[in-house]
């Protein structure tokens, strides 16, 4: 049986996935250091560093909340939108972009805005939406890219 020595305790152990935890860039798909090395460097890593560790995300959720709220938080700050606001749009469009028509979830609509005045144009899907951003918003352009298109 093969066995191999643990880079942390150094001891000899047998060289299977009951002693290490496999590791694509290890040499022989091995970990260097045994389980239960591992699981203790593991711990004290999520001690030393609770905000990158799952326990740490999972307290800031709780604390500061969820993607549902940061897009809730989104919309009242760039375009003074209530969740409610939104909906109220999104069905008024029956869900679909109001360029391409083209039917979308709530999360892959976004919110369509005269850069200048502000005021909210409709709900675009996202290629949509870039496209528009491209060309600045200027008619003028968007009247060359069609005679382009058009030759």
């Amino acid at each position: 049986m093969n066995t191999k020595i643990c880079s942390k305790c150094k001891k000899e152990l047998p060289a299977t996935l009951e002693f290490f935890y496999k590791c694509k860039s290890c040499k022989g798909n091995l970990d260097t250091r045994c389980k239960k090395c591992k699981n203790e460097l593991s711990k004290k890593w999520h001690k030393k560093n609770p905000i990158k560790s799952k326990d740490g995300q999972d307290k800031w959720r709780k604390t500061y909340g969820t993607p549902f709220y940061n897009r809730k938080n989104h919309l009242k700050k760039a375009y003074d939108m209530t969740l409610e606001d939104f909906d109220i749009l999104y069905k008024k469009q029956n869900g679909k972009c109001k360029v391409c028509n083209i039917n979308y979830p709530k999360s892959k609509l976004c919110v369509d805005h005269d850069h200048i005045s502000n005021e909210i144009r409709g709900l675009l899907c996202q290629a949509c939406n870039k496209g528009l951003g491209c060309f600045k918003d200027n008619i003028d352009l968007l009247e060359k890219a069609i005679l382009y298109l058009d030759q």
